[in-house]
């Protein structure tokens, strides 16, 4: 996706803590984050054989928040799909991002999240924070 290493860049130099959430196994995940050099940047991943009930369901959201010590609220949700902010609302995430450009249309992805942007570029933090 494209922007990606640069925002995981960009967040691990802030400590902000990071997670992948994937319907995948969590071996497969695993390797495709190694695959594409980004596994260092992620403190948590759970893929969906790790849960008991897959995406949509908070579950898989819940269990990363109790890894990494945070409270839904907050957290920053970033997906491309409508079923990835469905679950983040029931989750009570902070905020649910929509990144076009994955399985959902605009449409789709704007009826379910907060904000919907076009890539990953489009997020961008203040200097001093």
């Amino acid at each position: 996706m494209e922007g990606a290493y640069a925002l995981l860049q960009s967040l691990k130099g802030k400590e902000v803590s990071i997670a992948c959430l994937t319907n995948d196994e969590h071996r497969r995940a695993c390797a495709i984050l190694e695959f594409l050099k980004i596994a260092e940047f992620f403190e948590v991943v759970l893929g969906g054989d790790e849960v008991t009930r897959p995406k949509p369901d908070p579950e898989i959201i819940q269990d990363a928040c109790k890894r990494l010590r945070l409270f839904p609220r907050q957290i920053v949700y970033i997906g491309d799909t409508a079923s990835d902010m469905i679950m983040a609302k029931k989750a009570g995430a902070g905020l649910a991002v929509g990144v076009l450009g994955g399985a959902a249309n605009e449409s789709l992805l704007a009826a379910e999240a907060d904000v919907v942007i076009p890539n990953l570029e489009a997020i961008s933090f203040p200097r001093n924070h």
